[in-house]
């Protein structure tokens, strides 16, 4: 590339010189004949020719009558004569000559051509060195450019190395918590390394994620196969009556059914993180779909003695029903699973300018700060009294809340116990969310 840019530097020096070549021997000539014409008059009937006609060494000068005949000087070259024309020909001795014709009224008889000439040489010797230094240097520049180019690669491309190096140390996922350094200027490189390294504790906390994920399914799962191995080897030993057989029947199904249960929850989150659930847009009355969900979960409450209240503002927004409809029972089941005993559930609904909220409180032990923190996170539970269920449910419903553009949050109900609040974006005039 350097060398293809002082090779076209060159091109275009010789063919600069070259012109200046033509501007230098033209602007000679004519400023020559513009001497001569003061030099040049007739003078009692006869032509008077100045000896300052030849001052100029380096231009010769001929006179010639009207029928191109010699008067004064000597023929350099022979060809027709032209009116202001500025040629280039070969002169009988072989060299070339730049000519240049002027038609003269000197005030005789008859117009004289004055022939101005001057030899193509003249300027050669003097640039001939010029066009040497010239042709030495294009490759001396060349080299040199070259050189200070691979440096300037080198200094640019060093952080891109470290880029490199960086990836192929984690490609097998290993060693995540390496970042690239940030040295030298804020410049496109530092943001790309910046960038780089966002990705990178990005990845590094997907994994981090992943693996915890795939170390509490384990956990989880271990403890109904085990209930399951343990009831069915006492039903096949040879010394259980058929009673006994029965209830070990009864715990495997039981435990069979919160498996799939779990399984089937975690299906539906993977397909929720992954993008392959897309929620459907229809209007979905909150409030409707709120008292619908209590009435599904009173059976689980009369065991424990729970009362729900409602205070359902009508308010209407754009999702899926069956997934806002899960969302809700979740939050009621968790809310009695974890309420005092005999106590009281509240779940309300409130329509604002741009969102709707669905609230809903009980009067259990509550969680601590650390434990708000976390207790959306999968398979989480608190521990003591609120150690119940999967860990999956309220995972579920910040994911439901993140596909419809809304959020969960948690906080302390006065008196004790938790307060959940689904806010979803809500219906506008023209019906979109």
């Amino acid at each position: 590339m350097v060398a293809a840019v002082a090779l076209i530097a060159l091109a275009v020096s010789l063919m600069g010189e070259r012109a200046m070549l033509l501007r230098h021997y033209r602007s000679t000539l004519e400023i020559a004949a513009e001497l001569a014409k003061d030099d040049i008059h007739y003078e009692r009937g006869k032509l008077d020719i100045d000896r300052h006609l030849d001052n100029l060494s380096w231009v010769r000068q001929s006179v010639y009558n009207e029928d191109e005949a010699l008067l004064y000087g000597k023929v350099i070259v022979t060809i027709p004569f032209e009116e202001g024309a500025f040629r280039r020909h070969a002169g009988r001795d072989g060299a070339d000559w730049y000519v240049y014709d002027v038609r003269l009224d000197v005030g005789g008889d008859a117009d004289i051509w004055l022939r101005s000439c001057v030899s193509a040489d003249t300027l050669a010797g003097l640039l001939k060195g010029q066009r040497v230094l010239l042709r030495l240097m294009v490759p001396v520049l060349a080299g040199l450019a070259g050189l200070c180019g691979w440096f300037i690669a080198r200094r640019i491309l060093r952080p891109v190395e470290a880029m490199t190096a960086t990836a192929v140390s984690i490609a097998d996922g290993r060693d995540l918590a390496r970042r690239i350094a940030m040295d030298g200027p804020e410049d496109e490189l530092w943001r790309m390394g910046q960038i780089y390294n966002d990705m990178l504790a990005r990845l590094e906390q997907s994994f981090e994620r992943e693996r915890r994920f795939s170390a509490d399914a384990a956990h989880e799962l271990r403890t109904p196969v085990s209930a399951i191995l343990n009831q069915a080897e006492m039903a096949l030993s040879g010394g259980v009556d058929e009673a006994d057989r029965r209830a070990a029947l009864e715990v495997i199904r039981h435990r069979a059914g919160e498996m799939n249960l779990l399984i089937g929850t975690l299906l539906q989150l993977a397909r929720m993180e992954s993008g392959q659930t897309v929620p459907s847009r229809e209007d979905v009355a909150l409030d409707e779909m709120c008292r619908i969900a209590v009435e599904s979960m009173e059976e689980n409450a009369d065991d424990k003695g729970i009362c729900f209240s409602m205070d359902l503002q009508p308010v209407t927004v754009r999702g899926d029903q069956l997934m806002l409809t899960q969302a809700v029972v979740n939050l009621l089941d968790n809310a009695v699973r974890y309420g005092r005993v005999g106590g009281h559930v509240w779940v309300k609904t409130v329509s604002e300018e741009s969102a709707a909220r669905i609230i809903v409180s009980d009067d259990g032990p509550g969680m601590t700060s650390e434990q708000m923190s976390r207790c959306f996170d999968r398979f989480w539970q608190a521990d003591g009294a609120r150690r119940q269920g999967s860990g999956l449910g309220l995972s579920l419903v910040a994911r439901i809340a993140g596909l419809h553009g809304g959020d969960i949050t948690v906080d302390d109900t006065p008196g004790g116990g938790c307060t959940f609040v689904l806010k979803l974006p809500i219906k506008d005039k023209e019906g979109e969310d």
